[in-house]
């Protein structure tokens, strides 16, 4: 078998473009960088901001700190002139058994002047560490690598530089390059695994008939380094990389239903997990405001949307499932019998048009009034927070998708269902202000004030979404989780 990889990896750049800045300025007192940098680090386990700029260092915490804190003063700053000299070395540390995880320190050696009396002098160590920047490459060289040679897989390994890269390189592939390929796998977050997605399917639309069947043949794999990583998680029921890379290597093969997201302004992609507007939308649409304040601006983005507490009005439509098996709050496990039962695949082609704008079919139902959150959930999206996942009973391959629909309520309220999330997933009736249903198609349209959709992580540029699902479109490299 021959495989392709793409390690999506580019987040260690910035931090180590800066700590080589950081080097040579340390080193030359009074040099000017060459350009303005600044990144994330970690000092004695306080998230701080690092700048480089003309006159020298200065580092920020990211978040307020307690009085007792040092750092509670706000910025420090090392002058150029002050700086002794650095060091730059790479520790591991163990993220679990057989995976370990390299963490880049970069030591500042400087003189501190005294608060008061400016004339005494002391010396200062500042130690910065940055450790999720190669976490991607190491599980590649230290796990699946190794793993796939002893298989016998012949891979090509490309490296992502930036965002939707990955993306592109699946649709400049060559067709000789396509044909003789098995499958593509993401080493990365879900993010890279998307990207690909989003790739391949456009792959398939080709005006080459060698290069459509190909595309149709090939499978994805997922091999979890990110954040969240719920499409591993859902897939196999864990987040570990080397299970994840024993299921590529063995060749397994898994349905999984794909949603076609379009928008009236005529753009469409492709997702695997979840759309979400209101509450969610509006917390990734905080958190990229304050990205460079590193994974830490989940929790402060999270707590700025609840304390704001909108919530939206929304028109949204809605076909309910009503072929097939319903789930009957079953777990989604391998060989599973709701996905087994459910309609016939989608037809192969059937993903290209846009998504039931007209409303064509019959049966729709509609539901108006103002939300806090409505999402479109297309899989379980288990996580580490939360093991049963957002949709505990969702399925991978049946053609339908959990509409939860959140309306208006209190903070106190909201809060209350999401801090339920973690321990129960959403489950229709628990409560009052929540309702969930079984649909294979949706349309939302917002009334006054907007929010946005937060797609897999993406936002979008309209918020008038149109999505339907289509059964079965890819394959990946899993079997569902044993039981």
């Amino acid at each position: 078998m021959s495989y392709s990889s793409i390690d999506g990896s580019p987040g260690s750049q910035t931090r180590l473009i800066l700590r080589t800045e950081l080097l040579q300025g340390a080193q030359s007192p009074g040099r000017m960088p060459s350009e303005a940098f600044e990144a994330n680090f970690h000092v004695r386990k306080i998230q701080v901001k690092a700048r480089l700029t003309a006159e020298g260092l200065s580092f920020e915490p990211s978040t307020r700190l307690g009085k007792a804190c040092p750092w509670s003063r706000g910025c420090l700053s090392v002058a150029y002139e002050d700086v002794l000299g650095s060091e730059v070395s790479e520790v591991f540390s163990c993220l679990a058994v057989g995976c370990c995880q390299q963490v880049h320190v970069l030591v500042v050696h400087a003189i501190r002047r005294h608060r008061k009396l400016k004339h005494l002098w002391r010396r200062q160590r500042i130690r910065l560490s940055s450790q999720d920047g190669d976490l991607a490459k190491q599980i590649w060289a230290m796990q699946t690598e190794p793993l796939f040679r002893c298989a016998g897989i012949s891979v090509t390994v490309i490296e992502t530089e930036r965002e939707a890269h990955a993306r592109e390189v699946v649709e400049l592939m060559e067709p000789t390059d396509i044909e003789r390929l098995d499958g593509i796998v993401a080493v990365g977050g879900d993010g890279v695994f998307q990207e690909i997605l989003n790739g391949l399917l456009h792959l398939r639309q080709s005006q080459n008939p060698a290069v459509r069947d190909a595309a149709r043949s090939m499978r994805l794999g997922h091999v979890p380094a990110g954040s969240t990583d719920a499409v591993a998680y859902s897939i196999h029921g864990t987040r570990d990389a080397l299970t994840a890379a024993l299921h590529i290597a063995l060749g397994d093969r898994l349905a999984l239903d794909i949603m076609r997201v379009d928008t009236l302004d005529s753009s469409h992609r492709y997702a695997t997990c979840v759309a979400s507007y209101g509450y969610m939308g509006d917390l990734m649409h905080t958190s990229e405001r304050l990205r460079w304040m590193g994974p830490g601006r989940y929790n402060i983005a999270g707590a700025l949307t609840l304390a704001m507490g909108r919530s939206y009005n929304a028109k949204v439509s809605f076909l309910p499932a009503t072929t097939g098996c319903l789930s009957q709050q079953k777990v989604c496990y391998a060989d599973c019998e709701v996905c087994n039962e459910a309609a016939v695949p989608s037809s192969p082609n059937a993903y290209m048009r846009p998504s039931m704008r007209a409303q064509s079919h019959q049966g729709w139902q509609v539901r108006e009034g103002r939300y806090k959150s409505i999402m479109a959930v297309l899989m379980p999206c288990r996580s580490d927070r939360s093991t049963l996942g957002l949709a505990p009973y969702s399925h991978l391959a049946d053609g339908r998708l959990q509409l939860i629909l959140v309306r208006q309520c209190s903070r106190l309220q909201y809060l209350r269902f999401l801090a339920s999330i973690p321990v129960s997933g959403v489950q229709d009736g628990r409560f009052s202000f929540v309702e969930v249903v079984e649909a294979t198609a949706v349309q939302v349209h917002p009334v006054g004030q907007e929010s946005w959709w937060n797609v897999d992580g993406e936002l979008l540029q309209n918020n008038h979404m149109t999505a339907e699902v289509h059964r079965g479109l890819i394959s990946v490299f899993a079997r569902g989780i044993e039981h």
